[in-house]
């Protein structure tokens, strides 16, 4: 018999909070992530925080007393004087003949500088100390979060980034510390990166540096920052792990219920898993239709009630004699906010019961004789194919590649998946998996990326009102199977 231990399971989740619970997941998962990208991408030197950059371009006081210039005055400064600039800083001149006026203006003339006038004068000892600071300025690296990503209409990008410091009051009012970065398509395509994957609430690597003319106004502007190079999480590849010692059989979205449910598929599913000798059955979610789940769902069920769903579903899950290991759903009766916490018996009494089953939260993590799986559901699916030109739901494994790249089930906050906020962050995916096993979308479909075995485990439910109009073709019956340290698709 395999050795099996549940590794990772949220016994529940927190149902009132506020701002700084937010503030804190999000900083919990910059946390992570960032050591994430700092180990995978061997980044070294030191690394400035989006507080320490904003210090060095608002730290000069004298940014408080220099006149507000329009970008026209300052172009017109910097652009005319920039040689002349050159020379004070390298001692030629020095700001104290400049400013007892020793240095005159034909002077300047008969040294073929370029002549400035007495409004650029005045100005000139402040604008001096910024040119000073730009010319020293070394880049800067940082590691931060996408707040926003936007494209100019000349093809550039323009990234809003934060750090996870941000505070907020219970009213949700705080201060928010950000930068912006200009990034242009030539740094993206050294970089390696497709322009799609630049997404929100993902983790990037910056060496930046200040544009030339950063001065607008009161202060040296944040939003004045090129980005010279850039790097996201990068997977690296790792040795296959699948144990030869166990077989196991992997499940999702049953859908008992639905008018749609495919009841011989599933009865000939059991029967396969009594007659051929399996230790273990995992499914990911979705094991009723539920209610309530999308508008005029009650046209699309056979059985309208959670209890009775969950009775019926029992019914079915009391003939099969491994042990079961089930993950809920968005269609399940459990809050949909992520990490979802296990099915209960106020809905589900029978299942809770049953010593045959345990039951975990979305996601949870199951070790079976030294191969780790890691099971989700899949909500955060839906997400990535919205934010990603190239992605569908009929490629789900492509998808969940997309997840392990960028080390998080459900990296864009504010979407259609729900997170819930309980100060860390337990869908960033720290520790990489040998299996990562999903569902949700319906098409069961496998690979092996980099090392790591990924499968989509189907359906029981045909095709509903819904996908036909989506054109999804869900996959009924086809299953994933574990068996000799081998992953096969068998049909039911």
């Amino acid at each position: 018999m395999p050795i099996i231990e549940v590794t990772e399971n949220h016994k529940q989740t927190i149902t009132k909070s506020d701002m700084n619970d937010l503030t804190k997941t999000f900083r919990d998962r910059y946390t992570k992530l960032r050591e994430i990208i700092e180990n995978e991408q061997n980044i070294t030197g030191n690394l400035y925080s989006v507080s320490e950059i904003i210090n060095k371009a608002d730290a000069h006081k004298e940014t408080k007393k220099t006149p507000k210039l329009n970008k026209y005055q300052l172009t017109n400064i910097l652009t005319k004087n920039k040689q002349y600039l050159k020379n004070i800083t390298s001692g030629k001149y020095t700001f104290k003949n400049i400013h007892e006026n020793k240095v005159t203006l034909y002077d300047i003339r008969q040294k073929k500088d370029v002549i400035i006038d007495s409004y650029q004068r005045e100005n000139l000892p402040i604008l001096m100390k910024f040119y000073t600071y730009i010319q020293k300025a070394h880049s800067l690296k940082t590691i931060t979060l996408l707040r926003h990503v936007k494209r100019t209409k000349k093809g550039n990008y323009i990234l809003t980034c934060e750090d996870g410091t941000n505070t907020y009051d219970k009213y949700g009012y705080g201060k928010i510390d950000y930068i912006r970065t200009f990034l242009t398509p030539e740094i993206l395509k050294e970089s390696g990166i497709t322009p799609d994957t630049l997404i929100p609430d993902t983790v990037v690597y910056q060496e930046i540096k200040f544009i030339d003319y950063p001065i607008l106004g009161t202060q040296l502007q944040r939003d004045k920052l090129k980005t010279i190079d850039i790097k996201q999480p990068s997977l690296q590849r790792k040795q296959t792990h699948l144990t030869k010692d166990a077989h196991i059989v992997f499940l999702s979205d049953i859908h008992v219920g639905s008018k749609y449910f495919n009841e011989t598929k599933l009865l000939n599913t059991i029967n396969y898993i009594n007659k051929s000798e399996v230790d273990a059955v995992l499914i990911a979610g979705d094991i009723v239709d539920g209610i309530g789940i999308y508008p005029e769902q009650e046209k699309d069920l056979a059985i309208k009630s959670f209890h009775k769903q969950y009775e019926k579903l029992n019914e079915y899950l009391d003939q099969i004699e491994p042990h079961m290991y089930i993950t809920p759903g968005n269609h399940d009766a459990v809050p949909l906010k992520e990490p979802q916490q296990p099915l209960t018996d106020q809905y589900a009494p029978d299942l809770c019961k049953n010593k045959n089953i345990t039951l975990l939260s979305n996601p949870s993590t199951v070790n079976i004789n030294g191969t780790r799986i890691r099971m989700y559901h899949g909500k955060g699916l839906d997400d990535l194919i919205m934010a990603i030109k190239n992605l569908d739901y009929q490629h789900p494994c492509k998808v969940m590649e997309e997840q392990l790249e960028k080390r998080h089930l459900a990296p864009i906050y504010g979407m259609t998946t729900q997170h819930a906020w309980e100060g860390e962050d337990k869908l960033v995916i720290d520790e990489l998996p040998d299996i990562f096993h999903t569902g949700h979308v319906h098409i069961a479909q496998h690979t092996n990326y980099k090392g790591i075995e990924l499968i989509n485990s189907g359906t029981f439910q045909e095709q509903t009102p819904f996908q036909t109009t989506h054109k999804i073709r869900p996959t009924v019956g086809l299953i994933p199977v574990l068996k000799d340290g081998k992953i096969t698709m068998k049909q039911m």
